[in-house]
């Protein structure tokens, strides 16, 4: 495809570019996408926790708490349409979240995010009324450690949970069956990104493409690739970002920069029968535990595999995990020690994306026609990422909101208070 036009080219296959260029292609459009890595979900995209939980307060007119409450709505109907058309079960599963309570403070601060879930979130996925509550009793509190809740539980149903590697494998079947429309090219690291005329050109590895718009979905790194076409931030372009040359910092609007936040996170492998196969997501302090049995039946083995994590580790870009890590593992064992007899069957470590303030990055970049930002999810990104890559491929390719996108459904609007105005 040297030299050849395309429609819409998205860098970054993380779920947020695949989810671009899937409903991009779905609505008709050319596609190219170019993921640095070896696979699709090179990067934060294949945590192995896949935790979907609503934030626990939030003022009336926060739009990314609107925003996310869209998504987590809108989830379960996206999740079943790529499955109708990949064939593969992603793994999604809206069986709620539950949280042990260890003191009357605790409970005190649940109450009251009890009273803001009802308020914001009152329907659940499904469309069915959402339950938020807090108890005295769990009819599973065997598995967990005495002291950890003395003061009840919070429980909601609108949370749920995704495995990532099979999320990703439906997102490839999805691509597979939009081709020869929609391409993944894989180990492409830009060498450059230039306007010339109506078209963006990009070098990647050896390979010109010039598409009339481009969608930057490459996470943390998106800052560093918007800069490298212009548009930028002061940041390091180096082989970390995807990126070929040059090596020295890319320099523009400081309010541009995107801050790495690494998160490390664990595998565990638990003998089959130790935990109930459908259970709820589990929130503690700092803590995520997500048991992904259910998560495909047909695949159900001999282990029940357990994603804990993670850890919040701003700045960083190491992706070696470390002692954070094990203490991420204790803590998972000291509030359920039935998790003692597990064994740690993968240690990951990933660089969430942390955009300026709060807001992700979900728009057309200032001055910049045809460029657009799908990233900055951070910590709820895999939350976000269907709802965001379809409102930015309809954007992009000027399809209005709530127009059909081929089989996924209406089309959402983009906030405008995500637009990345200030990136110029």
């Amino acid at each position: 495809m040297t030299n050849r036009a395309v429609d819409i080219a998205v860098i970054g296959g993380g779920a947020f570019g695949m989810w671009c260029a899937i409903a991009a292609a779905a609505a008709g459009a050319e596609v190219v996408l170019l993921e640095a890595g070896p696979t699709v979900f090179s990067g934060a995209s294949a945590t192995p926790v896949g935790a979907l939980t609503p934030f626990p307060f939030a003022r009336p007119d926060d739009p990314l708490a609107a925003y996310q409450a869209e998504a987590l709505l809108t989830m379960a109907g996206a999740m079943d349409r790529l499955t109708a058309m990949s064939g593969i079960v992603t793994g999604y599963i809206p069986h709620g979240r539950l949280t042990p309570l260890r003191s009357a403070a605790d409970r005190a601060r649940a109450e009251a995010q009890v009273v803001e879930g009802k308020r914001r979130m009152p329907w659940g996925p499904r469309g069915r009324r959402s339950d938020w509550r807090i108890s005295d009793s769990y009819r599973h509190s065997h598995l967990f450690a005495q002291d950890s809740f003395s003061a009840g539980w919070m429980s909601d149903s609108v949370s749920a949970q995704i495995d990532s590697a099979h999320y990703a494998e439906a997102l490839e079947g999805a691509a597979e069956g939009l081709s020869p429309r929609l391409r993944l090219w894989l180990g492409c690291r830009i060498s450059k990104i230039e306007r010339t005329g109506p078209h963006w050109r990009l070098n990647a590895s050896s390979t010109t493409v010039a598409a009339r718009r481009v969608i930057l979905a490459s996470g943390w790194q998106s800052g560093a690739l918007a800069a490298f076409a212009g548009f930028g931030a002061e940041v390091l372009a180096g082989p970390s970002a995807g990126i070929e040359a040059p090596e020295a910092p890319l320099r523009g609007a400081a309010a541009a920069a995107d801050r790495p936040v690494k998160g490390q996170s664990a595998l565990l492998a638990l003998p089959h029968g130790r935990l109930p196969v459908y259970m709820p997501v589990v929130q503690a302090p700092r803590l995520f535990i997500v048991n992904h049995t259910a998560s495909d039946p047909e695949r159900r083995a001999d282990v029940a595999r357990i994603g804990v994590g993670a850890t919040n580790e701003p700045g960083e870009t190491d992706l070696g995990t470390d002692h954070g890590l094990d203490d991420v593992v204790a803590s998972a064992r000291a509030l359920m020690p039935v998790l003692e007899e597990a064994r740690v069957e993968r240690r990951w470590a990933g660089i969430r994306p942390r955009p300026p303030g709060k807001l992700p990055r979900i728009g057309e970049v200032a001055d910049a026609p045809g460029l657009w930002h799908a990233s900055g999810g951070f910590k709820i990104g895999l939350a976000l990422a269907h709802h965001a890559g379809m409102g930015v491929a309809a954007a992009a390719l000027g399809i209005a909101p709530g127009t059909m996108l081929g089989p996924f459904g209406p089309a959402p609007a983009l906030p405008a208070a995500f637009a990345p105005g200030t990136l110029r």
